[in-house]
């Protein structure tokens, strides 16, 4: 950096005039002081503490002369926290992770080799079928956890609810827009028990047209979709045959279509009669 000095003229009239000679300016130092004061500010940013940016986001740094403001890198992490928060998982996204699915069998291995290659790559759409407590919420959550982390926004969706909501305002349109709109243009939608109806129900023709509405728009746009639902793929069809077609070949025909079916593979069902029974054997013990 270029040192200021007072020019000699103005030099030699402050000595005629008895002025005491003043201090060289250095404006590196100036500069340098200038940032330093400026990232000792503290910021205002929450949900993560950073204490290299002080929670402003941003630090001040000295390039060619000039002080420019670099964002800090937790932003990656704040972004990935809002979006975390704005996909509606909330807690799943804590334990529903890919470390925590336990693979004691050989159809969970195998369940979850699928998952994470999806997730690594998620070039189609993912569809998990499968009884309830087999582990589908469980890897389509631990994929949109990785998806998250990746930069992509996603969006959870709980099929009965969303479904509810839309058909009670089959009369208003723009009401009813307003609530399908975000689910057909989710940069990545995940549709949990997808088609789900009370036991011994089935899905009415207004759910039928929703989802008609929503894996349609999807499919034309090539969107990112998980899908998590009891429903086989010959279910699908019968409902309808192009929602069903449209869904299977979207999963790469079959290749990212998981079909958790078959008998014992309700695994929460299981966990809970063995803990159940190991606290039976307990307290049997202590008597």
């Amino acid at each position: 950096m270029e040192r200021f000095q007072i020019p000699a003229p103005i030099l030699d009239k402050l000595r005629e005039s008895g002025a005491s000679q003043l201090p060289s300016f250095d404006s590196a130092e100036y500069e340098a002081r200038r940032v330093a004061t400026m990232n000792a500010v503290q910021g205002h940013l929450t949900d993560y503490n950073c204490d290299r940016c002080k929670n402003r986001g941003y630090s001040a740094e000295l390039r060619d002369g000039y002080i420019v403001s670099v964002e800090c890198p937790c932003m990656a992490i704040r972004r990935s926290i809002r979006r975390a928060k704005e996909s509606g998982l909330g807690e799943l996204l804590e334990k529903h992770t890919f470390s925590a699915f336990q693979t004691p069998e050989s159809w969970q291995k195998r369940a979850k080799q699928i998952a994470q290659a999806y997730a690594a790559d998620p070039d189609s759409w993912f569809v998990a079928s499968g009884a309830s407590g087999s582990g589908k919420t469980h890897l389509c959550t631990a994929i949109c956890r990785r998806l998250l982390a990746d930069g992509r926004a996603v969006r959870y969706v709980i099929w009965r609810d969303a479904a509810r909501e839309i058909k009670a305002a089959a009369l208003d349109n723009a009401a009813r827009e307003k609530l399908v709109f975000p689910i057909r243009n989710a940069d990545v939608l995940y549709m949990d028990d997808f088609l789900k109806t009370a036991t011994g129900e089935v899905p009415t023709k207004a759910d039928i047209e929703l989802a008609i509405d929503v894996i349609g728009a999807r499919y034309n746009a090539k969107a990112t979709t998980i899908l998590s639902t009891e429903l086989s793929v010959d279910a699908l069809l019968s409902l309808d045959q192009a929602m069903g077609s449209r869904i299977y070949e979207c999963t790469k025909s079959g290749a990212r279509f998981l079909s958790i079916a078959g008998e014992g593979r309700n695994w929460r069902l299981k966990q809970q009669s063995q803990e159940n029974q190991e606290v039976q054997q307990t307290a049997v013990g202590s008597v």
